[in-house]
C-alpha cells in the first residue's frame, strides 16, 4: 500500500494580486519521483519553495504526515567564500555526520563528480554547473526523506548527468521520494512515475510524449585562455544544426544523438565546455 509523505491539497499562490498557482492537489509518495514540467515562470519554482516552507500557501494547505527530513536544491546555487568542500563539510556535520564521515562521504561524491580539482576553491569562483553539482553532493551526503530539486541537470556535463541520474535512482530505490522540476526528457524517462504539468496556473497528470513538441541540446564552449583556441572542426559543423560564435564563446544546439560526438570534437580542438542544456519546446 502506498505510503502519502505530503499531501498538497487545495492550493493556490498570489504574489500581490497575480495568481500564480490555483487548486493545485497530488501526493508525495514514499519512493516515488514526480516530475513537474511547463514552460518557465508558470510556477513550478514556487510551488517547490512551498513544499519545502520556504514561501506561504495562499489558500490551501500543504500536509506533511510526519517531520520529514526534506532537502532542496535550488536551480541558482548562492556563491560564497566557503570552498565547496568546506561547505558540504558542514551541511554533512550540521545533518549529524561526524567530521570525519562527513569528510569521508565528501570525498567520494566529489570524486564522483568529477570535483576533485575544483572542491577546494571558493563558491564564488565556480561555475553554474558546478555550483549545481556542489548542492546535489550536500543532498546525497546525508539521506533525506524527501528530494525537492529545482532543474537539477542544468548546467551539469554529459557525464555528470548520467552520475547524477544514476544515484538518484538508487536514492529512491532505498525508498527516497523526490519531486523536481525539469525539461530533459531523458531524465523525466529515466526516473519519474509520475509527471505532471503545470499550465495555465492548474496542475494536470501529463503523457510525456505530449508535452513536449522538439528535443535538442544547447552546447556553450569557451576558448582555452592559455592555447587560444583552436579551429571549429568541420566534423562539428556537419552535425550541428547550428553554430553561433563570438570572440569568448560559441553556442552550438545540435540533436541529443549528436551532442557526445561534438563534445569529443571540440575538447581535443582545444575549447571547454562551459554549459550545457536540453530544451524541449
Amino acid at each position: 500500500m502506498a505510503e502519502n509523505l505530503i499531501d498538497v491539497v487545495g492550493v493556490s499562490k498570489y504574489f500581490g494580486k497575480d495568481q500564480i498557482l490555483e487548486d493545485i492537489n497530488f501526493s508525495i509518495e514514499k519512493g516515488k519521483t514526480i516530475a513537474l514540467v511547463g514552460h518557465n515562470g508558470c510556477g513550478k519554482s514556487t510551488l517547490l519553495r512551498m513544499i519545502a516552507h520556504l514561501t506561504t500557501v495562499s489558500e490551501g494547505k500543504i500536509i506533511h504526515h510526519k517531520k520529514w527530513k526534506i532537502t532542496y536544491i535550488p536551480e541558482r546555487f548562492p556563491k560564497s567564500d566557503f570552498t565547496a568542500r568546506e561547505y558540504v563539510m558542514s551541511m554533512g556535520m550540521l545533518d549529524g555526520l561526524t567530521k570525519e564521515e562527513a569528510k569521508e562521504r565528501g570525498r567520494f561524491l566529489f570524486r564522483q563528480f568529477f570535483m576533485d580539482s575544483m572542491a577546494d576553491k571558493p563558491m564564488k569562483y565556480l561555475s553554474k554547473g558546478t555550483l549545481q553539482k556542489t548542492a546535489v553532493i550536500q543532498a546525497l551526503l546525508t539521506k533525506a526523506d524527501i528530494l525537492l530539486m529545482d532543474e537539477p541537470l542544468s548546467g551539469q556535463d554529459v557525464e555528470s548527468q548520467n552520475i547524477f541520474m544514476a544515484m538518484i535512482q538508487k536514492y529512491v530505490n532505498d525508498g527516497g521520494s523526490v519531486v523536481m522540476s525539469c525539461h530533459e526528457k531523458k531524465l523525466i524517462n529515466r526516473l519519474a512515475d509520475l509527471v505532471y504539468e503545470i499550465k495555465d496556473r492548474h496542475l494536470k497528470q501529463a503523457v510525456l510524449e505530449d508535452t513536449f513538441l522538439q528535443e535538442y541540446d544547447v552546447l556553450i564552449f569557451e576558448r582555452e585562455e592559455e592555447s587560444g583556441g583552436g579551429t571549429l572542426p568541420k566534423e562539428v559543423k556537419d552535425a550541428a544544426d547550428m553554430v553561433e560564435m563570438n570572440s569568448f564563446h560559441i553556442k552550438i544546439r545540435s540533436s541529443a544523438e549528436n551532442s557526445n560526438q561534438i563534445i569529443r570534437l571540440m575538447l581535443g580542438a582545444g575549447f571547454q565546455l562551459r554549459e550545457m542544456q536540453n530544451v524541449q519546446e
